[in-house]
């Protein structure tokens, strides 16, 4: 079990083997989907606000999730956005993300993974990508270097020496970064968001639709408002089908990952759900005296 690829799938951004619903055969199905939803809301009286503007993220945030699988805890996943780096000469936020097995899980199979990735505070594309993977007996360091102008991903395998180039599309995302793209970006209720997804030396096409908003309830938040967001992934123009993802963001203009369900084939069902949360004590969005403070704005 990949807890990695577990949690970057449940919050709905990886290409590897997820397509969304059944019904949803294509890019053009999606769309359709989307003007349904669009449609119902005007017919309902539903007022949605405009979408946002493009803003920036915190400079420092610290999210902590619980993997639940089986009915049980299987681990534990940190998102961390880590301040500003100068990379490649450019200025870029710097992600992590740290995930473990827990539990009886972890006496079977232990693994410490960290996912380290770059990304550029202008351009707001990916600019490295860094992995440290501890699962068993297996080991494996890897850097990629994306170089977004010449349009080439340039990877090392830092565990056997080998290198490998390949080509990609224009403002590329990797499966960290798509995820704090995606809440720096205007969207609203029946809206599509398409991303390109570099994942394990492949480029994955991927739409997403913002299908509904509802009341969620978390373990420590309390009940919070929140979009839900499903991809549908494609590979070479062919449809990914192996499961499907859904993913609930808060409303709030920080719009964190509050849970991620996932059901396929490999796994069965899985979720995690946001058990913490850390900001510096100077951010205006954050209350001590309300745990879910940075939520409600």
């Amino acid at each position: 079990m990949n807890l990695k690829n577990i949690f970057i799938l449940v919050l709905g951004f990886s290409a590897l083997f997820i397509s969304g619903c059944a019904h949803i055969q294509s890019r053009q199905d999606v769309l359709l989907e989307a003007e349904k939803i669009k449609t119902i809301s005007l017919k309902q009286n539903i007022e949605e606000p405009k979408p946002v503007s493009v803003q920036t993220l915190p400079e420092f945030e610290e999210l902590t999730y619980k993997a639940r699988y089986l009915g049980m805890t299987v681990g534990t996943m940190t998102a961390s956005i880590k301040g500003i780096e100068k990379i490649n000469g450019r200025d870029c936020y710097k992600f992590e993300l740290a995930a473990k097995t827990e539990g009886m899980i972890s006496k079977m199979f232990k693994a410490e993974d960290r996912y380290v990735s770059y990304m550029d505070v202008e351009k707001k594309y990916v600019v490295r990508h860094e992995e440290f993977r501890h699962e068993g007996k297996y080991r494996k360091e890897a850097i990629v270097d994306f170089d977004q102008v010449n349009h080439k991903a340039h990877f090392k395998n830092m565990s056997d020496g080998s290198e490998k180039t390949i080509d990609i599309p224009a403002d590329v995302q990797d499966a960290l970064t798509a995820n704090y793209y995606f809440r720096m970006i205007p969207w609203g209720l029946g809206d599509t968001v398409n991303l390109k997804v570099y994942v394990e030396e492949k480029v994955y096409d991927i739409i997403g639709l913002v299908k509904s908003k509802i009341k969620l309830s978390l373990h420590k938040f309390g009940k919070q408002e929140a979009y839900t967001f499903e991809p549908y992934a494609l590979l070479a123009g062919e449809r990914v089908q192996k499961g499907r993802v859904v993913g609930f963001f808060a409303s709030s203009n920080l719009r964190p990952p509050l849970r991620g369900d996932i059901n396929t084939p490999l796994f069965g069902r899985a979720y995690i759900y946001l058990s913490e949360a850390s900001y510096p004590k100077h951010y205006p969005q954050v209350a001590e005296s309300r745990p879910d403070a940075f939520l409600l704005r």
